[in-house]
């Protein structure tokens, strides 16, 4: 390993500098950019700023003495591919400047080699046999970023425009390319006149100063793949997605030496499995690569996917591990004494994986209109709402292997987390009894006898629904009340409703008595859960009970839209009627076709008052509802399969064994 102090432009000496085809994908953003800038503008006495270190291996060649040599760059990706556009669009100002393009941005006077000095870097110049000049690449980019690379770095002016345009075009609304949109923030900068300064000085520090990087050269003795984790471990360049991805294709290209083209065969594996599965269309990189957050961590769908591939293949555990930090250690260990055959099977059945969590979770986040019948959707949004993933390697090894039982699995896994959820059990232990499921699964054992056995040796903390009934936060509610709503039109049909489906993000949840019920509810009577008058002269009582009155679930309703705060706060009637005023509607104008909003619509117009009596009514029903179809008070294990499904008076299609 040898290090160099060089300024940027020698590397236009470099013939070629290949990124691994399989690296990221180019991820710098607005910060990134101004920063750069900024770097310039703030560096004193003219001097180049100072951009670390780029890693680079050689690659020798047969001729690299007469056309040059040939460096893969295994550190320093996003650096070189910002300096690539940054300089093609310095270069097309000038041109802009000398009215080839039809436009003039301001009058610039540069050295010609400048421009020759660009061009250098980004291209070698040759010619065809008409003699026209031919401009190959320097830069290599990665596979993921080749086709709009290649479109930025587009010698001709016009096409290049024009290509961006249809580039753009044929994404998917919304979404942006980043190799595009460095182009065009870099253009619009320096194409205002107000930065013709920072433009100038840009131009002279690149071609005249030095020290600006420094090279690290690696030659065959060195593992650049421990070099490129231990570089990248220290900050957040990287994720461990992008870890773990580097690691399995470059221990694939060393296994490939004893093949007769071990690059194409790698490229070949590559394109075959990870280019379809991830990155194939915008769509899926969206899907595959846009930030999500977990509890209170920023990670992304293919991270997550490779944690539940490993916990399900058993070399990985969330505990033992030591987290995700681990996980890329655990990637590595596991791949590390595998054959050049192994591997490669691996690599095809990880994607194989990667495709069932595709296309279960891409329906999931494109379609939020459910019903009852729609299984994996709805336990998706329960574990959801209720945040947590814990749960996602079962769901997804049941999905990939069960297809003649996954109905019945997941029932059983959504039974036992409500269950638990609704007395309040601990959950500390979840990952284990995941792995442990998992593991029964393998040896073909049954879930159930698992769930029994761990409600057991884990049991739950209340001895009634109550207290977790009177304690949930408004996410909680809206999810069990949207729950009732989809079981209340499976029972009913789909005939009874205009519109049978429900999309949960349309909803809002609304306590009938407000939390704030001192303004306007004082003059209600009130009783307790066993229907016994409260004298409201006992006020710790009165005040008590109606508090925990006010939390509970049967005081909620799920509605079309939010009340405004004044009718929220209002009395009974004119949370039903509204005020007649401009943003006044009151629940009969958010009732839609929900069944709790319109009983409550119809207790007002009888004239009935809302209270504590009708609250506690609603909130055993609403368990009793839960229960019927989840069986959460019976004891399965001691049930003959045909005597718990009639107990449990579940949907036919759904049994539980």
């Amino acid at each position: 390993m040898n290090g160099y102090g060089h300024k940027l432009m020698d590397l236009a000496d470099v013939r070629l500098l290949e990124i691994p085809f399989f690296q990221r994908a180019y991820v710098w953003d607005d910060t990134d950019f101004k920063a750069l800038i900024e770097s310039f503008i703030e560096t004193d006495g003219g001097k180049m700023p100072f951009f670390g270190s780029l890693i680079l291996k050689y690659i020798k060649e047969d001729n690299d003495d007469e056309i040059g040599k040939h460096y893969l760059v295994i550190d320093g990706q996003q650096r070189i591919t910002t300096f690539n556009i940054l300089i093609r669009v310095l270069l097309d100002i000038i041109k802009n400047d000398a009215d080839e393009t039809g436009s003039q941005t301001y009058k610039i006077k540069l050295d010609n080699k400048i421009c020759t000095s660009f061009h250098d870097f980004l291209y070698i110049i040759g010619s065809d046999e008409n003699l026209n000049n031919t401009y190959k690449l320097r830069l290599v980019p990665a596979d993921v970023d080749e086709k709009a690379f290649k479109i930025v770095l587009n010698e001709d002016y016009k096409k290049r425009k024009d290509n961006i345009a249809k580039f753009k075009e044929n994404l998917n609304s919304g979404t942006i390319n980043k190799v595009i949109y460095a182009y065009e923030y870099f253009f619009d900068y320096f194409s205002n006149a107000q930065n013709i300064k920072v433009f100038m000085d840009v131009c002279r520090r690149l071609i005249n100063q030095a020290n600006s990087l420094i090279w690290i050269i690696l030659d065959d003795s060195d593992d650049e793949q421990k070099i490129f984790n231990s570089v990248n471990s220290l900050g957040k360049n990287l994720t461990s997605a992008d870890i773990i991805k580097n690691n399995i294709f470059q221990k694939l290209k060393e296994k490939a030496k004893e093949k007769e083209n071990p690059d194409e065969y790698v490229k070949c594996i590559y394109t075959e499995n990870w280019t379809d599965i991830f990155d194939e269309t915008q769509e899926k990189r969206s899907f595959w690569y846009g930030e999500i957050t977990v509890g209170r961590m920023l990670t992304n769908n293919l991270e997550m996917f490779l944690k539940d591939y490993a916990i399900i293949k058993l070399f990985y555990s969330a505990k033992d591990s030591g987290g995700f930090g681990g996980l890329n250690r655990s990637y590595a260990e596991h791949i590390k004494q595998k054959e050049l055959a192994d591997l490669q099977a691996f690599i095809e059945e990880l994607c194989s994986y990667a495709q069932t969590f595709y296309e279960y979770k891409k329906a999931y986040a494109d379609n939020s209109n459910f019903t009852w019948d729609d299984y994996v959707n709805r336990l998706l949004l329960i574990m959801d709402c209720m945040d947590t993933t814990t749960f996602d390697p079962y769901i997804l090894k049941v999905m990939k292997e069960s297809p003649d039982d996954k109905q019945q699995k997941l029932f059983n896994l959504e039974r036992f987390f409500l269950k638990r959820f609704i007395y309040n059990a601990q959950k500390n232990n979840y990952n284990q009894c995941c792995e442990t499921l998992i593991k029964r699964i393998n040896e073909g054992q049954t879930d159930l006898s698992y769930f029994d056995s761990y409600m057991t040796e884990s049991p739950v903390q209340n001895e009634t629904y109550k207290t977790k009934f009177r304690n949930l936060t408004n996410g909680q509610g809206r999810l069990l009340i949207y729950l009732l709503e989809m079981i209340e039109r499976k029972e009913k049909g789909e005939r009874y409703y205009s519109n049978a489906l429900l999309d949960i993000r349309k909803y809002s949840l609304e306590h009938i008595m407000p939390k704030q019920w001192k303004n306007n509810w004082l003059d209600v009577e009130s009783e307790d859960e066993y229907g016994k008058a409260i004298d409201k002269n006992d006020s710790t009582k009165f005040i008590d009970t109606r508090n925990m009155a006010v939390k509970s679930i049967g005081n909620f309703a799920m509605l079309t839209g939010s009340l405004n705060a004044k009718i929220g706060d209002a009395s009974f009637k004119m949370k039903i009627n509204g005020n007649g005023q401009p943003k006044g509607e009151g629940i009969r104008s958010f009732a839609g076709s929900l069944k709790i909003p319109a009983e409550l619509i119809k207790m007002c117009d009888e004239g009935k008052q809302w209270n504590e009596k009708y609250i506690f009514e609603y909130e055993k029903a609403h368990f009793d509802k839960l229960n019927e179809y989840y069986g959460f008070e019976e004891n399965v294990s001691q049930t003959t399969e045909e005597s718990s499904q009639q107990k449990i008076n579940i949907s036919p299609e759904i049994v539980v064994e």
